[in-house]
């Protein structure tokens, strides 16, 4: 589980590579930035009421 806002999204969506948004320290981060294990990402897919998005990586 991890969280987006809207501009995590649009980072993912630009880069290609899904980043996510730290409630506890209100910023952006992209797993794997120091190991470089990053999550590719292949496609997304909303719920019925809009509120949950699933990610498909690689």
């Amino acid at each position: 589980l991890g969280y987006m806002n809207r501009d995590a999204l649009m980072a993912t969506l630009e880069s290609g590579y899904v980043t996510f948004y730290s409630r506890s320290k209100k910023r952006l981060w992209m797993k794997g930035e120091s190991s470089g294990n990053r999550l590719a990402f292949v496609d997304g897919a909303m719920d019925c009421d809009g509120d949950t998005l699933l990610v498909r990586v690689r």
